[in-house]
C-alpha cells in the first residue's frame, strides 16, 4: 500500500482512485515495492514480479489493511466521509453463485408491500421497486427530484446525477456522482405508475421520495427505520443490505436477457470489466438458451434455402 498511498493526506483520497487501484491489484499492475526493509536478498527482490491478486487476498489488502485506517479516521473525526464505503470488491469465483443475492419477483413485491404496511407511506413502497429492478444506489435514488423524472410513454427514465453524501461533521449534503455514474435509469411501466402516484400535484423541485414528515428520505435512517424491519416482517432469512438490491436488479436483468453493456449502463459501472468481474457467471448460465436459438434459426434458414432452391428448379424446368 505504501507506494500507492504512503505520502497522501488521508483526507485527499477519493473513491474513484480506490476503484482504479483495486482494478490494478486485480490485474497485477498496481505500483509496488517488494521488501523495502531488506529481508530478501538483492537477487530475489529483483526477480519478483507482481501477480494478479485472488479476490480473497485482495479483500484482505483493500478492505482490512487499507480500509481499516479510513474507518478509524472517520470515527475519530479526521475525515467526514469514508471513501471506501460501498466499494464493490471482486468475489471468489467459487462463491459467485451462492454469494450474489437474488430475489424472485414475488419476493420483491412482497417486500414493497410490507414496507408500506409498516409505515403507511407510499414512498417507502415505491422506493423498494426501482432499487430492486433498476439498481441505483440508495443515495442516488433518494436524491432524485421530480424534475429528474421523464415519465412519458416513450421514455420512462430517471436521471441519476446527484447523491447524498456527508460533510466533515457527518451532516448530510447533496453531491455529484462520479462522471461515469451519471445516467438515465430505465423504469418499468409498473414503477412509472407508482412514481406518478407519489409525485402527483407536487412541485418539480421537490424530492421524489419523502418521509412521513415531508422531508427527503434519509438513506441512513431508512435502512434502520424501514428496510431492516421490512426484511424481518417479510420473513426474509438471507442476509441482505439495501446495497444488495443492486445485485438483485442485475441478476434479474441478466435473467431477462440483458447484455453486459446494458447492465453496465444501468448500474453506472465505469466499464464492462467491473460488470463482468461480478456477473460473468450469470451469462454463462444462458449458453444453452443461446445454442437453442441458434439451432432454431439454423433450421429456419436451411428450410427457407431449400424452398428457394426448389422454386428455382421448378422455374428452370418450366
Amino acid at each position: 500500500m505504501l507506494p500507492q498511498w504512503g505520502d497522501r493526506p488521508i483526507g485527499s483520497i477519493r473513491r474513484e482512485e480506490i476503484d482504479e487501484w483495486i482494478a490494478q491489484l486485480r490485474e497485477g499492475t498496481a505500483v509496488h515495492d517488494f521488501d523495502s526493509r531488506g529481508h530478501l536478498k538483492e537477487k530475489t527482490r529483483k526477480s519478483r514480479k507482481p501477480v494478479k491478486m485472488k479476490p480473497s487476498y485482495l479483500r484482505h489488502v483493500a478492505s482490512a489493511t487499507f480500509g481499516g485506517p479510513l474507518r478509524y479516521a472517520v470515527r475519530e473525526g479526521w475525515i467526514g466521509r469514508d471513501p471506501f464505503r460501498n466499494i464493490e470488491l471482486p468475489r471468489d469465483e467459487g462463491n459467485l453463485e451462492s454469494d450474489l443475492p437474488q430475489l424472485s419477483y414475488a419476493s420483491i413485491e412482497a417486500l414493497a408491500d410490507v414496507a408500506y404496511d409498516l409505515t403507511e407511506n407510499v414512498s417507502d413502497r415505491v422506493l423498494v421497486q426501482p432499487l430492486a429492478y433498476s439498481g441505483p444506489r440508495i443515495g442516488g435514488a433518494t436524491a432524485l427530484k421530480i424534475k429528474d423524472l421523464d415519465l412519458d410513454l416513450d421514455n420512462k427514465r430517471a436521471r441519476i446525477h446527484r447523491t447524498w453524501t456527508a460533510d466533515r461533521e457527518g451532516k448530510r449534503k447533496l453531491g455529484s456522482v462520479k462522471t461515469w455514474e451519471k445516467r438515465w435509469l430505465p423504469l418499468a411501466d409498473f414503477i412509472v405508475d407508482g412514481l406518478k402516484t407519489v409525485i402527483a400535484d407536487r412541485d418539480e423541485e421537490e424530492f421524489v421520495f419523502l418521509s412521513t414528515r415531508g422531508a427527503a428520505v434519509d438513506s441512513r435512517n431508512w435502512r434502520n427505520r424501514v428496510w431492516e424491519k421490512t426484511k424481518a416482517a417479510a420473513g426474509l432469512t438471507q442476509p441482505m443490505s439495501v446495497h444488495d438490491l443492486r445485485h438483485v436488479a442485475a441478476t434479474t436483468a441478466i435473467a431477462a436477457g440483458a447484455d453486459v453493456k446494458l447492465v453496465q449502463r444501468m448500474l453506472g459501472h465505469k466499464d464492462a470489466t467491473e460488470t463482468l468481474n461480478t456477473y460473468s457467471h450469470l451469462w454463462q448460465d444462458r449458453v444453452d438458451e443461446v445454442i437453442t436459438k441458434i439451432e432454431k434459426r439454423r433450421k429456419k434458414d436451411l428450410k427457407a434455402a431449400s424452398k428457394a432452391q426448389q422454386l428455382d428448379a421448378q422455374t428452370a424446368a418450366a
